[in-house]
């Protein structure tokens, strides 16, 4: 069997995985389970609130950068 796990992360028995917090929000260290109803995989994050380009288009750049000055992340137009 192929498993593909789009937004998802393995979670075999004992494995360690990462599912990431948003830019200003904690990430988590992760221990599977070996669910095999999940195909052995667990949720990769918490998805967004709203689009990026949705974002651009309603969040000024300064008020971004001020927000994540403390964020090592892209600050700049795409």
């Amino acid at each position: 069997m192929l498993v593909t796990r789009k937004d998802a992360v393995r979670a075999g028995r004992g494995e360690l995985g990462i599912v990431p917090g948003s830019m200003c929000a904690k990430s988590f260290i992760v221990r599977g389970l070996g669910c095999g109803d999940s195909l052995h995989s667990c949720s990769h994050g918490a998805g967004r609130v709203m689009s990026r380009a949705a974002a651009r288009n309603s969040i000024p750049l300064k008020q971004h950068r001020e927000a994540t000055a403390h964020v090592e992340c892209r600050k700049g137009q795409p």
